[in-house]
């Protein structure tokens, strides 16, 4: 069987949990051989499919048109304007995009997974089989937080891949009830597959990359992330010990954000870090806690990652985050001030329970291995090519 996977989540994410999932799905692929794959990829930034020498081999750095769109501009909706753009103005797709279609024509696949929501692929694909993985149901359920300046065309693109989709993968059962019960689809096609752990240095140090006690937020701080409620839940902890931090790794503090943490007296508090998986782990490993206050997540990615490296989870008891976590995190109500200040400050002070939610997050961990993902993703594939 060989499947097909496209290049649009490498063209646009250097970083970020998709592209590492169908990194990590693709290299699993090596442990099937009696599966293949093809990867159309021209140009490409993204860190993880650099991992890959048979796919890095043959392809030039750089995201071609994406990058080269509105040059020097990051802000939410780029992403849809850009492929509007590919839809008006069709001699300006992408090298990658042209690459992809050319393979798509030659039918040279059983089965096809997209690894982006975009319909670009239907009229080029003929009558072969697609299967769909839905991330998370943000642009239905919190349009206004959404990264896509145009969420109903982006739910339009959503729904119609759903609709001729042969297979759907929801990344939890959280997510499969919000696409059940925003879209009219037969049940019988979604298939429930947790992400497995992320591919990080687990090599454990000693060494602090900070020095100082601090809580790790990991990710974008979209606002439905919830995170600068947060801060203010917090605010009179930080300025109170100005020796404790909230260390970010994600994209760099833009000047709102400074204006906003100056406004709140705790930009001193605040730390911006840029963690590849090496500084990541060594994060993780040193916090007080990981903190994930978000209003909503398909997932949680991140959550694993601190179970992995031994460090509490304090967590919003919305969407799936719960189902991720178990009994291994210290929840919260993600909009109550009084509750999350009390989660934080428990971690801080009672060190018997850090040690209890750190062993129950090893345990937890042995729940979401790697191959499980990827050898229940090829089954789904056989069931469907």
């Amino acid at each position: 069987m060989i499947v097909s996977y496209d290049y649009q989540i490498f063209e646009h994410q250097i970083y970020g949990g998709i592209s590492r999932y169908f990194y990590e799905l693709i290299k699993g692929l090596e442990q099937h051989p009696d599966v293949s794959y093809s990867l159309p990829l021209k140009q490409s930034s993204n860190h993880y499919i650099k991992r890959i020498p048979s796919i890095a081999n043959g392809i030039k750095s750089g995201s071609d048109y994406y990058n080269q769109f509105l040059f020097g501009t990051e802000f939410r909706g780029k992403w849809t304007l850009f492929q509007r753009w590919n839809q008006l103005f069709p001699q300006a797709v992408t090298a990658n995009r042209r690459h992809a279609i050319e393979v798509f024509k030659s039918g040279a696949f059983d089965i096809f997974h997209p690894t982006d929501l975009s319909d670009y692929f239907l009229d080029y694909i003929g009558n072969k089989p697609f299967v769909v993985t839905i991330h998370d149901m943000i642009d239905e359920y919190f349009p206004e937080y959404s990264f896509h300046v145009h969420s109903n065309y982006q739910t339009s693109v959503k729904e119609n891949l759903i609709k001729k989709a042969a297979g759907i993968i929801a990344v939890s059962e959280s997510t499969k009830r919000d696409i059940l019960h925003r879209f009219n689809v037969d049940e019988k096609k979604i298939k429930v597959i947790y992400h497995g752990v992320s591919e990080l240095e687990d090599q454990h140090t000693d060494s602090r990359l900070i020095v100082d006690n601090y809580f790790l937020y990991v990710g974008k701080r979209a606002h439905y992330k919830n995170f600068y409620f947060f801060l203010q839940c917090i605010q009179s902890l930080l300025t109170k010990d100005r020796s404790l931090k909230i260390v970010c790794a994600g994209p760099p503090f833009n000047k709102i954000e400074s204006t906003y943490f100056n406004d709140l007296g705790i930009v001193e508090n605040l730390i911006h870090v840029d963690a590849d998986d090496r500084v990541l782990g060594n994060l993780y490993q040193h916090a007080l806690a990981f903190v994930y206050p978000s209003l909503y997540e398909g997932f949680g990615i991140p959550i694993l990652e601190a179970f992995k490296f031994g460090c509490p989870v304090i967590l919003s008891n919305s969407s799936s985050l719960p189902e991720v976590a178990g009994d291994a995190g210290i929840y919260f109500t993600p909009k109550d001030i009084g509750s999350v200040r009390q989660a934080v400050q428990l971690v801080m002070r009672d060190k018997t329970l850090r040690t209890e939610i750190i062993q129950k997050g090893y345990a937890r961990l042995q729940n979401f291995p790697l191959k499980k993902m990827v050898d229940q993703t090829v089954a789904f594939y056989k069931s469907i090519a």
